[in-house]
């Protein structure tokens, strides 16, 4: 039996937080005594309670859940030896969260290509050998959020397409080979955090242009190849932290043409490519802080022209190509409700 303690959901936003798993699990997958049915039977139908495939399951282990047409409880597939989910290949639902970490022979997820439903959070995380999420094609609802970190042959998102609300956040990052987030093209809101870090192969952000709102934070930072972030095009909204950081190829940000308000601070800091703020011209309201700073090329703010108000402070600083005197005159046409500090903007004034 597996000894897990957390939920998937347990992961919001960090690289480092990978040792929680999905559930506490009490059934390892040849073990049902708590759940006072015949799971062990291969009969077709539902199996209660919370069920883990680890390093303790042989594929003929795995046969106690060959006739299971759903998992009630969490599923975890946790540091497996085993190379096929075939005996997975009767469910269609589960209810809790769906967990799938610490795999090395797990090329793909074949054998999950019925699951429709998963209650709770989606996690993939740490799988040295997993190359895509296809077999995940059938997914249509997601009750919780999505965590795909860790996965450093995982080419891309695929298996998602058929999601258009994640109730949860969505979380991606340090997947290496992942150039794109083409399969969450089908989703519109996020009602949590949509983080996408560490993410070295990274392009662009196409994958992501249905969104409209995101309820939590916005976090585009440390992917060292993106070039343009695009995809975000249609977000109207973010509720809370805006931030873009680190981001060393990005020139402009266009694709947040459309956003009228943060609900929290914006930050865009240390991205030595950026320009420009032009994708800024819809932006009315910033309800917290907003820091532009240590953006080495930045020349040019007519992005903040349309802004009407800072909710707290107001900061412009170490922009070492930036005029002063300009970011100076942009600071003086907003109401700032906080301190404004503009300073050591260090660049040539016309």
């Amino acid at each position: 039996m597996a000894g897990d303690d957390d939920s998937a959901s347990d992961d919001d936003d960090s690289a480092g937080d990978d040792d929680d798993s999905a559930g506490d699990d009490d059934d390892s997958a040849g073990d049902d005594d708590d759940s006072g049915d015949d799971d062990d039977s291969g009969a077709p139908g539902p199996c209660l309670g919370d069920f883990t495939i680890d390093a303790t399951d042989t594929p003929a282990d795995l046969l106690s859940l060959a006739g299971c047409t759903s998992v009630s409880g969490d599923l975890n597939i946790v540091d497996t030896p085993v190379d096929s989910l075939a005996s997975l290949s009767s469910v269609t639902s589960v209810g809790g969260d769906l967990l799938i970490a610490d795999t090395t022979t797990l090329v793909g997820l074949e054998g999950l290509e019925g699951l429709a439903s998963v209650g709770g959070s989606l996690e993939v995380r740490d799988n040295s050998a997993l190359t895509g999420l296809g077999a995940l094609a059938g997914l249509v609802t997601l009750g919780g959020g999505a965590y795909v970190y860790n996965n450093p042959r995982l080419a891309d998102l695929d298996g998602l397409a058929l999601l258009d609300a994640i109730a949860g956040d969505v979380v991606v990052h340090h997947n290496p080979q992942l150039e794109s987030l083409g399969g969450l093209a089908s989703v519109t809101v996020v009602d949590a955090d949509l983080r996408i870090y560490d993410n070295y192969g990274l392009l662009h952000l196409d994958g992501l242009a249905a969104i409209t709102e995101v309820g939590g934070d916005l976090n585009v930072a440390w992917n060292t190849v993106l070039a343009d972030i695009d995809g975000l095009s249609q977000v109207v909204s973010v509720g809370v932290d805006l931030d873009v950081a680190r981001n060393p190829a990005l020139t402009h940000i266009d694709g947040l043409s459309s956003l009228t308000y943060v609900g929290g601070d914006l930050h865009v800091h240390d991205n030595s490519g950026l320009l420009h703020l032009d994708g800024f011209g819809s932006l009315v309201e910033v309800a917290s802080d907003l820091v532009i700073a240590d953006n080495d090329a930045l020349v040019g703010l007519d992005g903040l022209l349309s802004l009407v108000s800072v909710g707290h402070d107001f900061d412009i600083t170490n922009n070492q190509s930036l005029c002063q005197s300009y970011a100076e005159g942009i600071a003086a046409q907003i109401d700032v409700s906080g301190f404004v500090e503009i300073s050591d903007n260090e660049g040539a004034c016309p």
